[in-house]
């Protein structure tokens, strides 16, 4: 009496298949069987009497590709962070725009400090996200992040715009 064997392929229930016709399927080893007598699916390797069906299904070409990219030594601009040193430049010629653009001569006292208030509450606020981006990207390049948190602190756009072209040290 032959057993009937179902399998799973892009979320649709396929079968009922024989032994011999589960060969030509070209199934792989994960895949999803289940036949009469089990309460579950469950992958296809598990089963004994499907020993020798399955064909042999290489490893995460993306993942060894995305390892080789993390591990690689050649200086790339993947391994450096480049938007860094962009937002750090931005930053460093806003002050200059912002004196392009607002005129305090045409606002009152009260629009004034305002602004002065709003003004610092941003820059403290940019001032603290600057120095948690430089430790982050410190930490991932392997330099030392007090050293960058005390940079980041006394020179924030400056430290930003460094730490984007600096390269990840091999230890």
């Amino acid at each position: 009496m032959n057993e009937f064997y179902y399998y799973e392929e892009n979320g649709k229930q396929l079968g009922p298949f024989t032994i011999d016709e589960l060969k030509e399927k070209r199934l792989k080893k994960k895949t999803l069987v289940w036949k009469e007598g089990l309460e579950d699916w469950v992958d296809g390797d598990t089963l004994d009497d499907l020993n020798g069906i399955f064909i042999s299904q290489p490893p995460s070409l993306q993942k060894k590709l995305k390892n080789n990219v993390i591990n690689n030594k050649n200086d790339t601009a993947e391994e450096r962070d480049i938007d860094a040193s962009i937002i750090g430049i931005l930053l460093f010629f806003s002050p200059m725009l912002l004196m392009l653009f607002y005129n305090p001569s045409n606002s009152s006292e009260r629009e004034q400090l305002i602004a002065s208030i709003l003004l610092t509450s941003l820059v403290i606020i940019v001032r603290v996200l600057i120095m948690i981006w430089v430790y982050k990207i410190s930490s991932r390049l392997n330099r030392n992040p007090f050293f960058w948190l005390i940079i980041s602190f006394v020179f924030p756009t400056i430290s930003l715009i460094i730490i984007g072209f600096l390269r990840k040290v091999e230890i």
